[in-house]
């Protein structure tokens, strides 16, 4: 009997150790800075003006929620959500990303995603209420913070 006692707390301390060695190499929570709704006011590389991009008082939207790990939002035209993927200030947004399927004219959303597959980190200026995305040292899009 006492052998299997014995046992039995080895073994819930093994499984103990590697839970929590485990759960240490998740990637690290992203700053809660970066929750909230923020709106698309500059975009690298349009095809057209941003105003022609997005004619529409509508402009792409990314709404964060760093505790459940999701982001949402749309792309001036189809909604979108997915898993968050940041490790500090490293973000990407090659995950899969859920989007609806509505006919959108122009190039507004193509131009809006295949900028934002290309992002591979952030900043968020608290003053001034701006999150800028960067893809290497380039500035690709920069979002203000909506209320």
């Amino acid at each position: 009997m006492k052998k299997l006692l014995l046992w039995f707390i080895l073994i819930c301390g093994l499984m103990l150790l590697l839970f929590a060695c485990r759960s240490s190499r998740q990637a690290t929570a992203a700053p809660a800075a970066l929750n909230g709704s923020w709106e698309l006011i500059y975009i690298l590389d349009p095809p057209s003006t941003f105003h022609g991009l997005y004619p529409t008082a509508k402009k792409p939207i990314l709404n964060f929620d760093t505790n459940a790990g999701t982001l949402s939002g749309n792309t001036s035209c189809n909604s979108l959500s997915g898993k968050l993927n940041t490790d500090g200030n490293k973000i990407d947004f090659n995950g899969p990303i859920i989007m609806t399927k509505m006919f959108c004219p122009g190039d507004g959303e193509p131009a809006f995603m295949n900028v934002l597959k290309r992002v591979d980190r952030y900043d968020i200026n608290k003053k001034e209420g701006t999150m800028t995305f960067f893809a290497g040292d380039e500035t690709v899009m920069k979002f203000t913070r909506k209320k």
